[in-house]
């Protein structure tokens, strides 16, 4: 069920509205971010500054669509792999290039790797479904305002140069058609008996001709900063991404060598300020606390907490079905039960007998939870894209 806020009076002429279904926009919600974060922590302290002639791509979305709209509405680039992503992220992708930004797009090698090793008595995920991922590279693309801020990791398998050349004759006819969209296409390198360079020119000769960048691996079988800078020395390439790590000194050694090269990086930022007593968790928090209270206070909705109590029927009515099975669970009721009274009266009834005439304090206990529970992935979006716009993450 999707729900809005709606900044309007309640007529009581109408059909009824609920409380619930007018608590999910956080944009008037809240005070400005300025306040919000003043006295809350000194940012200055937790960021790690990067270059500003450094694009960083944010990572870590592709199955969280509040955390990609956020960073989507900071209009910063984005990173997914698309590998076990879901629908959602994967239409939020859509329009985040549609509205002209940047966007790149790994097929989740390393995440299929990284999956085996923390889940070792799983079915292992022997390997990529990249017929999949070319379909999902070809719908993404096709939708791009501007198809050249689209960046596509070409197939590779971490730490095996033959099983990467392999997967680049396979899918060379796919790779051409979609280097005719204009999308802008990068090749892993992996490390392995050949030189990075002899890996990488024996890769050009699979490879249609045309620009191609090169992406060096970070995290699974990272390549070692000795051999980064050999093969950046002999080859002068203009395009490089670092895959999996922020800005390091690797990545600025081999901007001093590749001076007219575009070098960018992908890295994860916003999960090192999760957790309590850090930067997003306490500001999610905040907003979740900002919002509650004028929700139930009727701030600036014109409708309040009492309101919800007198029309407790229809709010029923108006919930999902597992939201109402948790709103029983405070009263310890019987759901099919609950929604079978037929109106006010016989809700207050059914809920006085379950609560020893408590019910009205423990209905406000129940919906305030499940208010919370709504608002709380827009307040996350929200202080997502507030912290990105600060580059914070």
């Amino acid at each position: 069920m999707q729900f809005s806020l709606f900044d309007q009076e309640k007529n009581t002429a109408q059909p009824h509205v609920g409380l619930s279904s007018r608590v999910l926009d956080t944009s008037e919600a809240c005070r400005s971010l300025d306040d919000v974060i003043e006295g809350l922590v000194d940012i200055n302290r937790q960021v790690d500054g990067f270059s500003s002639d450094v694009l960083l791509y944010r990572s870590g979305t592709q199955r969280s669509p509040n955390d990609f709209k956020g960073y989507s509405d900071a209009r910063v680039p984005i990173c997914i792999a698309l590998w076990r992503s879901s629908e959602t992220v994967r239409s939020l992708a859509k329009e985040h290039v549609k509205a002209g930004n940047f966007l790149m797009l790994d097929h989740g090698e390393y995440e299929r790797f990284r999956y085996n090793i923390k889940h070792p008595n799983a079915p292992h995920a022997d390997y990529i479904e990249f017929d999949d991922i070319f379909d999902h590279y070809e719908d993404i693309v096709s939708v791009a305002k501007q198809p050249s801020l689209v960046s596509l990791v070409l197939p590779d398998k971490i730490g095996d140069q033959q099983g990467s050349l392999a997967l680049l004759r396979q899918y060379k006819d796919r790779i051409a058609t979609l280097q005719g969209t204009g999308a802008e296409l990068i090749l892993p390198l992996q490390k392995g008996m050949q030189s990075l360079e002899t890996h990488y020119h024996q890769c050009l000769d699979v490879l249609p001709a045309g620009k191609i960048g090169v992406a060096l691996p970070s995290n699974a079988e990272a390549l070692s900063e000795h051999d980064i800078l050999r093969f950046c020395k002999q080859i002068l390439p203009n395009r490089i991404h670092f895959l999996g790590s922020k800005p390091t000194q690797v990545l600025y050694k081999v901007q001093h060598i590749c001076n007219t090269a575009i070098v960018t990086c992908d890295a994860t930022r916003h999960r090192a300020h999760i957790g309590q007593g850090r930067l997003l968790t306490d500001l999610h928090r905040h907003l979740v606390d900002e919002k509650l209270i004028g929700v139930l206070h009727g701030d600036w909705l014109h409708y309040d907490e009492t309101e919800f109590l007198g029309n407790i029927h229809a709010e029923l009515m108006l919930m999902t079905p597992s939201e109402v099975v948790f709103f029983s669970e405070f009263f310890h009721a019987d759901p099919q039960i609950l929604l079978k009274c037929s109106d006010d009266d016989q809700v207050w009834r059914y809920l006085d007998d379950c609560s020893y005439g408590y019910s009205e304090s423990i209905a406000l206990q129940a919906f305030t939870e499940i208010v919370r529970r709504r608002i709380s992935p827009n307040c996350r979006q929200l202080a997502i894209s507030q912290l990105a716009e600060m580059n914070v993450i």
